[in-house]
């Protein structure tokens, strides 16, 4: 009985088994076959959504449909992880997901993350030597630092608040660019990733047609920098200072959502370049200073450089650099006066931008001036002369020997050797050769406190050409920015760096015992003669008079002062930042039919507008708030009220800078 018993039972306990199997097996199966279906789903969605998303890119961003129309992922393609998440894979090394848990989640915490440690530059800013008392803008400038320094705000920093440029690095499934979007207030946003699959990605998985509306809007803008080189990305971002306005850059909050190799290389050089942002902003003095200058040396038919691309010229040209720069000093008459005689200078001919002082070119035989790019010059001279198309010199700031490179290039030089272009210099060494003309002014210029490497508080460490660190500045470091730039545009050229200072990228590293010249030109005036006739062209313009030139160019920027005024009273930032963009934006849209009017006043504005938001983004309350506005909005319509008055009484008027250094 219990043999039988037990026996039944057995019988039993396996009959239950193969049910419980059989049940479990039809659940396992059904979940694969509801699995398989929501996977279709999601796939059928994901292809639905970067058609759409290929048709709005199509309509706005022609360029990127043409990059994924028909893209082939190169590295990373979109999987399903052992979670059942979509994920980034990389095949290249056996699947391994980018997410290492489920990518919304991620994004979630992340941004949890940032907002209660906001990452952002800042630009600081400090006092500029007051060359001369009619220089009005850079005296209220000054005294505007000396006021906001009394404030004593302490500031929090916080995504609340008007987001003037959000720099995002890392595009992966794109869903962090979606909730960025949707909670904060981003005015400007710049995506950058290194690598073009990921965009692909997102394409997939997030609905850009709301981020790319949202910045359809007056005052905004967006920017993708995909699958491009951090020199790429960073020469575009430089150029965003003119199209949104420094004050929307001052602040630039960077959120970081991969931290691949190429991405820390890309943040690492932003947060060392960032000062360039700015720098070159200009002020209305110097843009006038600009203008009359032109006009005088239209008036005196001072050659043009009209460069002409196919001549090539066959010898070396050399580059010296051994002096602070003629640049940075208003009155460069007096620096050449002191620094050359009358005797020296003959035969010499001298090649400038056009807005040099007519006295400078008067010191010299012959004289021919280039257009500076963004300048209110460059405007004028494309209105007034008719007989050749004048190109500007790109890059030839802010020193003189960017001026020299940008000449050179122009000019057709191929070899180019730069001597004495150091742009920063080993802590234990002096400023200048002991065989240039300035080492005789350099104690002068110290006691001046106008050398550009005296300040040892605005130095910092960058990478050395025969060493591993020198010193450099703000101002040099901007130089040697500028020099790779141009560079990077024309590779076919031997540009030779024998000098102990910073190492240029685009030169190629020499010693000076490597050079091999060739033999000594056997008729340089001669030579010379050619290259000014061959480059250089004498304008065709009639005379401009003052009254002509109010008429042709001006006309405008008398009717515009009541546009350009603040009220005495805001509420609160979001309505200070819309009225400074509205203003920004309506200047800088004037420069195309009225160039004159946006060159005078864009730069100063700018500067203005930086120092309001720098100072009253993050105040702690309306008080702290109104009283930081109240001081920024009182420099401000006193610089208006000054800009105008000079422009009606004397709007002509050349530079008469007197520079005390050498007295």
């Amino acid at each position: 009985m219990s043999e039988n018993a037990e026996t039944t039972s057995s019988h039993n306990n396996s009959t239950s088994n193969n049910h419980a199997d059989s049940s479990a097996s039809q659940t396992s199966n059904l979940d694969k076959m509801i699995r398989k279906i929501e996977m279709q789903k999601s796939q059928l969605e994901m292809e639905v959504r970067f058609n759409k998303n290929m048709a709005l890119f199509k309509s706005v961003a022609p360029s990127i449909y043409e990059q994924y129309v028909n893209y082939q992922p190169e590295e990373l393609r979109l999987s399903y992880d052992k979670d059942g998440y979509i994920n980034l894979v990389n095949y290249k090394l056996d699947n391994k997901p980018v997410y290492a848990s489920d990518p919304k989640e991620f994004t979630r915490k992340q941004i949890e993350n940032y907002e209660k440690r906001p990452s952002l530059t800042n630009i600081s800013f400090t006092k500029t030597k007051e060359a001369e008392d009619d220089h009005f803008h850079v005296h209220l400038i000054n005294n505007l630092l000396d006021d906001y320094k009394t404030l004593s705000v302490s500031k929090e920093y916080h995504l609340n608040t008007p987001i003037g440029l959000l720099l995002v690095t890392g595009c992966g499934l794109g869903y962090h660019i979606e909730e960025l979007v949707r909670k904060y207030d981003v005015h400007n946003l710049c995506i950058f990733d290194p690598h073009k699959d990921s965009f692909y990605a997102s394409l997939h998985t997030v609905d850009w047609q709301p981020i790319i509306k949202n910045f359809y809007r007056k005052g905004r803008m967006f920017k993708l920098y995909i699958g491009m080189s951090t020199f790429a990305a960073m020469a575009d971002l430089k150029l965003l200072t003119d199209k949104i306005g420094l004050h929307n850059l001052v602040y630039t909050f960077v959120f970081r959502h991969f931290s691949s190799k190429k991405e820390e290389e890309f943040i690492e050089k932003y947060k060392k370049e960032f000062h360039v942002q700015a720098s070159g902003v200009g002020f209305f003095e110097d843009e006038q200073i600009s203008m009359a200058h032109t006009v005088s040396h239209l008036n005196n038919r001072v050659k043009l450089l009209t460069p002409r691309p196919s001549e090539r010229a066959g010898v070396p040209v050399f580059i010296l650099g051994n002096g602070p720069s003629l640049d940075k000093a208003v009155a460069v008459r007096e620096w050449i006066e002191s620094g050359s005689t009358a005797e020296f200078r003959q035969g010499v001919k001298i090649l400038a931008l056009s807005t040099v002082s007519p006295e400078v070119t008067n010191l010299f035989e012959e004289a021919g001036v280039a257009k500076k790019p963004n300048d209110l010059g460059e405007l004028i001279i494309d209105k007034e002369v008719t007989n050749a198309r004048v190109p500007a010199l790109p890059l030839c700031n802010p020193t003189v020997t960017n001026t020299g490179l940008a000449f050179a290039i122009a000019m057709g030089f191929t070899e180019i050797y730069l001597f004495g272009v150091d742009l920063g210099m080993a802590e234990t060494e002096q400023h200048h050769s002991s065989y240039s003309v300035y080492s005789d002014l350099e104690k002068k210029v110290e006691a001046k406190d106008i050398s550009h490497l005296a300040d040892k508080k605005r130095l910092y460490d960058i990478k050395g050409n025969h060493s591993e660190f020198v010193k450099t500045n703000a101002h040099l470091d901007q130089s040697r920015i500028n020099m790779e730039l141009l560079l990077a545009n024309f590779p076919f050229i031997n540009c030779y760096n024998p000098n102990n200072g910073v190492y240029i990228e685009g030169t190629k590293t020499i010693e000076l015992k490597d050079i091999s010249l060739p033999s000594p030109i056997a008729n340089k005036p001669a030579l010379i003669n050619a290259l000014l006739d061959t480059h250089f062209t004498v304008p065709e313009t009639n005379p401009i008079t003052e009254a002509y030139f109010i008429e042709r160019h001006l006309a405008n920027f008398k009717t515009i002062k009541g546009e350009l005024s603040l009220p005495k009273k805001v509420k609160d930032i979001t309505q200070l930042h819309s009225l400074l963009n509205n203003i920004y934006l309506k200047v800088k849209n004037l420069k195309n039919t009225h160039p004159a009017t946006t060159m005078l006043l864009r730069g100063s504005i700018s500067s203005y507008f930086t120092l309001l938001i720098n100072n009253c983004l993050f105040c702690k309350n309306k008080d702290e708030f109104q009283q930081a506005y109240q001081l920024g909005r009182n420099a401000y319509m006193e610089f208006i009220d000054k800009a105008y008055k000079y422009l009606k009484d004397e709007p002509l008027r050349l530079d008469n800078t007197q520079d005390n250094t050498f007295s």
